[in-house]
């Protein structure tokens, strides 16, 4: 019995071809899904950079606010530094105290701390004993 080789080799030909194609359907499957699973994972960090710039620039608007109210802050502790109990606003202080103002109330209106006032009230009354 002899075989006829012309025959099988078309048919192997084919089968082999066939593999091959059903292979490479296999393969650019797995590379689309492995595709999309890229698309995917860019999208979701695309999304946590997005979120994370918007933290970042909350933060610096926050850090801004924060030092110009300490520049602010600042301004104020060196004019009060600066300002302090002048010889006019103590002529002033005393004019009140002398007029029957409780310290208190000279402090609010001169614009004095109520203690620098009362202070000032009790040594006045102090010299004016000695006198």
């Amino acid at each position: 019995m002899t075989i006829d080789t012309t025959i099988m080799l078309p048919e192997a030909a084919l089968a082999l071809a066939g593999i091959g194609a059903a292979g490479v359907a296999i393969c650019l499957r797995a590379l689309g899904r492995q595709g999309m699973r890229l698309r995917q994972a860019r999208e979701e960090t695309e999304i946590l950079l997005r979120q994370c710039q918007t933290e970042y620039r909350d933060g610096l608007n926050e850090v801004r606010r924060s030092i110009g109210f300490l520049e602010r802050s600042g301004t104020q502790i060196e004019d009060a530094l600066r300002g302090g109990l002048t010889r006019s606003l103590r002529a002033r202080a005393m004019q009140l105290l002398r007029s029957g103002n409780t310290p208190d109330r000279a402090a609010t209106e001169l614009g004095l701390g109520r203690s620098e006032m009362r202070l000032l009230a009790h040594v006045s009354r102090i010299l004016q004993s000695q006198n």
